[in-house]
């Protein structure tokens, strides 16, 4: 019995570690260890899309708030965090209705001087292509769209 119970614990208790090494702390997303594991596990998998975001006002919202992330760059995370996971579907590209609601995500009024909107770039994996690979052209594509934003509000 008490071999039983002990079997039981452990598998519980692997299975926290587990969670608690591939989730985000602040967030409770996925963290970059899950998009290793998720990268290497769909090697094979075709078709394939990745997005890539990032969103401008941290330095900003943490100046704003005398460096307290708690209250200043952690709040923009959180904000945008509850949108991805809204957002996420298993199997779809959706770049552009990502980018939509990022552009008009409601951040608290506290945060809405800081916030300067944010820039996705999304790819499909083409026949053939390492899954890093497509991972690159999306990043590539996202810092593409930042640039123009930045051209744009010149």
């Amino acid at each position: 019995m008490d071999a039983a119970w002990l079997a039981v614990a452990l598998i519980e208790e692997r299975a926290a570690l587990e969670r608690t090494a591939l989730v985000d702390a602040l967030t409770g997303l996925p963290n970059q260890r899950a998009l290793d594991a998720a990268v290497d596990r769909h090697a094979g998998t075709h078709p394939f899309g990745v997005l890539v975001l990032d969103f401008d006002g941290m330095r900003a919202a943490n100046a704003a708030f005398e460096n307290d992330y708690a209250r200043g760059g952690d709040v923009l995370i959180l904000a945008v965090a509850n949108v991805l996971e809204e957002f996420a579907l298993e199997g779809e590209l959706r770049c552009e209705r990502l980018q939509g609601l990022l552009t008009d995500l409601d951040v608290p009024e506290t945060h809405r001087h800081v916030y300067r909107d944010a820039s996705v770039g999304g790819a499909a994996r083409t026949p053939g292509e390492p899954v890093a690979e497509t991972l690159a052209r999306a990043s590539r594509a996202m810092h593409e769209r930042k640039r123009t934003r930045a051209t744009r509000s010149r």
